[in-house]
């Protein structure tokens, strides 16, 4: 089984709990290796990567892995983690499956890939709760 993302972000941030993760984040904002580590395992191409951290391409690849994320872009990378866990979890751990449904045209979210929601909060909250009614079949 996969280890989960949230939990080596919880030991590069030294917590234990969730609610610690806003503070800690905020004083300790994660390197770019963590972020590069996150949309490798869920395959984002280039180009949504670097709409995600609100930067230009050439931006993005300049970047080092030792560089550090932003506050805001720190809390982005978190809530990806929490996504793909999430995805994981309702695709018992099949990780294949959880990437064909990640870049599959979905009805529940308007036909669009669930891929291209994920550079805004508010898409990968979306598809959170997508992910979640899969998980009880509840279907929109």
């Amino acid at each position: 089984m996969e280890p989960k993302l949230t939990e080596r972000i919880f030991k590069h941030l030294a917590i234990s709990d969730i609610n610690q993760v806003v503070i800690a984040i905020r004083s300790n904002p994660l390197p770019v290796s963590i972020f590069q580590h996150i949309v490798s395992r869920i395959r984002f191409s280039t180009v949504v990567t670097a709409q995600i951290l609100g930067m230009p391409e050439d931006a993005y690849r300049s970047l080092k892995p030792s560089d550090v994320l932003s506050i805001h872009n720190s809390e982005m990378t978190y809530r990806l983690a929490v996504l793909y866990d999430t995805g994981l979890m309702v695709f018992d751990n099949d990780r294949t499956k959880l990437l064909w449904w990640m870049h599959k045209p979905t009805p529940a979210l308007s036909g669009l890939a669930p891929v291209t929601l994920v550079n805004s909060i508010m898409g990968i909250e979306l598809v959170r709760e997508e992910l979640l009614r899969i998980e009880y079949s509840m279907f929109s």
